[in-house]
Formats: C-alpha cells, structure tokens, sequence
C-alpha cells in the first residue's frame, strides 16, 4: 500500500490480526520492510503490525537533499494519523529507533510502549562522513559489504548465510542520493536533549558484536530515559536477522 506525502509515495504494509495490540516496526539504514519477514512471522496472531520504508529503501520513492530524523518521524506520524492510530507500540532498530525517540518526544500521545534496538541518541560524524564521500567516488555497492557484514555476528557475512545474502541484496537496491541524505540526517542529529522529556515505558536492546552502535550507546539511551530497561544480547547491529524468534519473544514480553 502507499501514501503519498506531499509527491512522494510512501510504502507500507499491514500484517497480523486486527484485534492485536498495534505495533510499528521501522527499519535501518539500508534495509526494507522485508527484513522483518521473520520477526513478523512469529508476531503476526498476536499484534496488528504496520511496517514503513523510510524514503529511497525497498518501494518508497527517492528523496533527495537534506533532511532530519524528524522528517521520518513525520513520515510515520502521517502514515498513523491515514490509519487514525494512536497510543503504538514501536520496535525501531538503528536510524528507527531514532525516529521513535522523535516521535515519542513530539508527540506523546503517538506513542504506548517503545523498544529502541541497536541505536544512539548521538552518533560521532567521523565513520558517515567517510561513507558519504566513499559512496559519492565509488557508488553505494563501494560500502555494502561493509555495513552489511554489521548486520550479522562474526562469521555470518558469508555468501553461504541466507539472512546476509537477502540483506546485501536489499542494501544494494537503495537510491544512494536517499541513503546519503539519512547518513547525513545522523550525522546532524543529537537527541540527548529528548531523552528525558519521553514518559513512555521502554526498552533498549544492545548487541555485543555491534560495531556500528555499540553498546555502551544504547546504555547512554537507557539512562537518559525515565522508565528503561535494557537487556544486551550476543549479536550484530541487526539482532533479529540472526534471532528473528528471539527477537520476536523478546517484544511479545516487553509488550506484554
């Protein structure tokens, strides 16, 4: 399905059953709401789910230039207010997370239960930088590998591993003006200052193995929130591509 804000179409879907307690997952950079296939699989008799692609991933139109994670957040606030949902859970992973800490910020009554995966309130601008500049001299496929073989534990970015040949696939798809303007959206970004103002029930999620936002940053998450908890769990940046299942039990008991 799509909505078009202002001329772009955004892409999303709804899975699961109607009478399930609402919940939004939002992606990373660089992957599309199939990603979470096997999430959802395991949450889909319980929760009515609705799954976005932030704008130049998966069927979302390009979206070139500058922008801020809160333009994704508008994104999803639009994409609520089409469906007159209120009071969500959300289960953001890396630049989502980002957006649910916007939008919970924002607006409060958006917002029920959040779990923030593999994120940061701040990230240091110095490994993006050189990303934008290496995809600009050499194309995205220049840096797909490497932010991929994040996604997984060590070990698993083999050619031999479905869940990072699927993710590699979808990274190489993205319109690279749309993923340069999101690198340069976290560059840009600092939501400290958010932390404390979020009321909502919590919980962080880090990743031993997480290069990209390692766990120490979720911790910074946790302890400026005002009702969180945080659990670390041994995997990559993308924890639900090795451990959809586990994954999955991990938000049915948080949201429980």
């Amino acid at each position: 399905m799509y909505l078009m804000r202002g001329d772009r179409q955004l892409f999303f879907r709804l899975d699961g059953t109607l009478e399930g307690r609402r919940l939004v997952l939002l992606n990373s950079l660089g992957t599309s709401t199939g990603s979470w296939d096997g999430v959802v699989e395991h949450l889909k008799n319980d929760f009515c789910i609705l799954r976005m692609d932030k704008a130049g991933h998966g069927a979302s139109a390009p979206w070139g230039g500058r922008r801020c994670i809160a333009d994704n957040a508008e994104d999803v606030l639009g994409l609520l207010e089409h469906l007159r949902w209120t009071g969500v859970d959300v289960c953001g992973v890396s630049i989502g997370a980002m957006t649910a800490i916007t939008l919970a910020a924002r607006v409060p009554r958006a917002v029920d239960r959040l779990i923030l995966s593999n994120t940061s309130a701040y990230v240091p601008p110095e490994g993006l930088s050189q990303r934008i500049q290496t995809i600009r001299a050499s194309g995205l496929s220049a840096v797909a590998e490497m932010a991929v073989g994040r996604f997984v534990s060590p070990g698993r970015a083999q050619d031999n591993y479905p869940p990072y040949v699927a993710a590699l696939a979808d990274f190489k798809a993205v319109d690279p003006e749309s993923y340069i303007g999101w690198c340069q959206a976290i560059i840009d970004m600092d939501l400290r200052p958010l932390l404390s103002s979020i009321a909502a029930k919590s919980l962080v999620i880090t990743g031993t193995w997480d290069l990209a936002t390692p766990p120490e940053m979720g911790e910074a998450v946790a302890a400026g929130l005002a009702r969180a908890k945080s659990i670390e769990l041994p995997t990559g940046h993308l924890p639900f591509l090795d451990e959809p299942e586990q994954f999955a039990e991990i938000v049915r008991r948080s949201l429980r």
